[in-house]
């Protein structure tokens, strides 16, 4: 009985596993691809030189552009600076009239906007009058 036993015993047990033998890896041979054959290159004619004629801006477009720059300047100081050329000054008169303005309708900071808000048109305009007479 005893072998019997030993024999239910040893056909319970699983069969133990064994290491799965690992297939090589497979090669993967990298083709280079093949280069187009090169291109012959076209022989380029010198481009035709044309003559064309230069208008210089008459001085009547010239003041009115001064005019319009002065009178943007009149009403949103830094705009009409921009206009000019003088983008640097313009961005900050520009600026400095943006942040004046909510200054100005606060109830704490009205007379500091206020006093901002002047100088900077005072200084918009003195660069646009600036511009005009140069």
């Amino acid at each position: 009985m005893a072998k019997r036993r030993a024999k239910k015993k040893a056909a319970k047990r699983k069969p133990a596993k064994r290491a799965a033998k690992r297939k090589p890896a497979k090669r993967v041979v990298k083709r280079k691809a093949k280069k187009a054959p090169a291109k012959r290159a076209r022989k380029v004619s010198a481009p035709a030189i044309r003559r064309v004629r230069t208008v210089a801006p008459s001085s009547s477009t010239d003041n009115r552009w001064n005019v319009v720059g002065v009178i943007v300047n009149l009403f949103f100081p830094g705009l009409g600076t921009v206009i000019f050329g003088q983008v640097n000054k313009g961005v900050i008169q520009i600026i400095l009239t943006l942040i004046s303005i909510p200054l100005i309708m606060s109830v704490f900071f009205t007379l500091p906007g206020l006093v901002l808000y002047i100088a900077n048109w005072i200084w918009a305009l003195i660069t646009s009058i600036k511009q005009v007479q140069a």
